[in-house]
Order: C-alpha cells, then structure tokens, then sequence
C-alpha cells in the first residue's frame, strides 16, 4: 500500500523542500495566487520590504506609482534610499498606522494634527518627502499633509496591486485608531484587533479603487524596544499573532495574497547569515533574497497585466 504523500511534490517535504535548499532560494517558497507583471500598476507601502520591492520593480521597468519623489534638495545617495515607497508611507509601521493613513485620505476621519517637533519645528504624524524639514508652526505643515493625503489617494485611485509590508508595532493603549505612533501606554494588537483592521484595509481599498488586489508581508525586523514584556518574548509575540492574521486574511480572500518573504530570512535554514550583526537589519544579500523570490514566483507563472 503506498503512502499518502506519494503523489506531493518535493517542496512539500522538509528535507527536500527546505534543508536541500540554497536557504536565499528556496524553490516555489511562493506560489502567487495571481498574475502580476510589467504592467500591472503597483502602489507600495508600510515596511523597508516594501520599500526594497519597490526599487527593484522599478529597476526591471515594472509600472510601480511614484506618487511623492523627494524634493530636489534631498537626491542625494540618502534621499534616493528613502524614495523608495512611492506614497511615502515608509512611516506607516503598521497595520494600524496605515488604516489611519487610509481613512484620513478618504475623508473617514480628520487628519490628525501635524505634532512632532524637532528643534522647535512642528512636523506632521507621517512625514511626507515634501517638508522633509517640518515648518515654523502646526499650521505650515498641513498642506503639506493634505497634498500628501491627496497623493495616496491618487496613488491608490490608479493602483492594480497594493503592496503592504507589516510590521509589529503596538498601538495605543487607551483610545481609538486616530492617536498616532507616538501615543504612550502602547500594547501588541490582538488578533481579533488584527483581523477587524485588514477587514477594514480591504474595505477601504476597494471603495478607492474596486478590484484592487492587495499582496502582504511581513517584516523581517523586531521591534526595537517593549514595554510589557522582555524583547525577544515581546517580539516573538507580535510577530506570530501578525503572521496568523495576515495568513488566515489572504486564506479567505481571492484577491489578498501573502508573500513569505518573513519566512525565507528567519527560517532555520538562513540562520542568521542574512542579517547584519544587530539581527535586526537585513544585509544586502538578505534584501535581495526576498525581492528575488517575489519577483522569480510572478515571472515563473508566466505574469501578464492584472
């Protein structure tokens, strides 16, 4: 009598799936539920893999949104590495901080006040690239808020595929969605939280643009610091509650994909090796591995227009 797993596929094994395999280069890691290609019209957001995705779409001349470049004055080497999410919401380091974004771009909510001050200058919840310095007063920063509203928007308006990178960052203890980042008494988002949130993200997604498509990841890099509990619990934590949500979301959707870009930099096979010595930051090798393996799954089946 043969074995149940006669008819599976090697990938399908941890020997020959995983621990045969070049650990940069797992073979069909992904498998897109979808087409994705040149001119598929894509709008990047929320972590440094995104942002990375991002660059490297554009390098091969794929259609990705440049909805916010970097004034003049900052294209230099710096700039250019942080022109990198085309609706600058690089500062949008988690899920919740992007529903936010979302709801104040399509008027569900008021735009929070611009409240973050450097040297005496007032400076906006999200930085958008065009005050990158802030201004004078809370009052010179909000048009530069409102155009950055408008650019994310406009962005998503014309987007086929929405690329989202999740982080695990806490939330505010006491309050609602609209307090920002940098609000005190901050926890890790429950599931149910999670789940309520990407409900939401979608919803808003759609109403912008109906029949966009949303691809998630996750974030490679721990948060920094924890309040509640000691760091590598706290972040082990978060991770796996985010994982568990974005997983069971793009399970029940036909047009939300998760790509395990996580999983390809922090599995036992990577160990370390693609992280620098903080393990926190990705080395060049590690960016390159999970932009490959999201660019190599869209080409190996053969992607045209979504």
């Amino acid at each position: 009598m043969g074995s149940p797993y006669d008819h599976l596929p090697s990938r399908a094994f941890w020997r020959s799936g995983v621990a045969l395999q070049p650990p940069e280069a797992i073979e069909a890691l992904f498998v897109p539920k979808f087409a994705v290609g040149p001119d598929t019209r894509i709008v990047t957001a929320g972590g440094g893999l995104s942002q990375h995705l991002h660059r490297a779409l554009a390098n091969r001349g794929w259609t990705v949104t440049e909805a916010e470049p970097a004034p003049e004055e900052r294209r230099d080497a710096e700039a250019r590495d942080r022109e990198l999410s085309p609706a600058c919401d690089d500062s949008a380091d988690s899920l919740r901080h992007m529903l936010r974004r979302l709801r104040e771009a399509t008027g569900e909510i008021a735009p929070a006040g611009p409240v973050r001050h450097r040297d005496g200058r007032a400076g906006a919840p999200q930085p958008p690239n065009r005050s990158p310095a802030g201004g004078d007063s809370p009052e010179t920063m909000r048009p530069a808020q409102a155009d950055h509203l408008a650019a994310l928007r406009g962005a998503l308006a014309d987007a086929d595929l929405f690329v989202l990178t999740l982080g695990p960052a806490a939330m505010p203890e006491h309050g609602t969605a609209g307090d920002g980042p940098a609000a005190p008494a901050e926890r890790a988002p429950t599931l149910p939280e999670l789940r309520a949130d990407l409900a939401a993200l979608r919803a808003l997604l759609t109403t912008l643009r109906p029949g966009i498509r949303l691809l998630l990841m996750l974030s490679p890099v721990p948060p920094a610091a924890a309040a509640d509990m000691e760091r590598l619990s706290a972040a082990t934590h978060a991770t796996s509650v985010l994982r568990a949500a974005a997983g069971e979301f793009a399970a029940a959707h036909e047009d939300v994909d998760y790509a395990p870009a996580f999983e390809l930099l922090t599995g036992p096979a990577a160990g370390n090796r693609l992280y620098d010595p903080d393990l926190r930051r990705l080395t060049p090798a590690g960016i390159s591995a999970a932009t490959r393996m999201v660019l190599t799954a869209y080409e190996t089946i053969g992607a045209g227009p979504a």
